[in-house]
């Protein structure tokens, strides 16, 4: 049963770090094509 939930808590983390991952490339993505668009006439 502990084993079990130290599974998931460990899943959980690394899940999280995932979503974090995601998040941050993605607004490092946005903020590039703000800065292209920017600099476009």
């Amino acid at each position: 049963m502990r084993n079990e939930t130290k599974l998931k808590l460990k899943k959980e983390k690394q899940w999280r770090l995932d979503q974090r991952k995601l998040e941050v490339a993605h607004s490092m993505y946005g903020m590039k094509k703000a800065n292209n668009c920017s600099k476009e006439p």
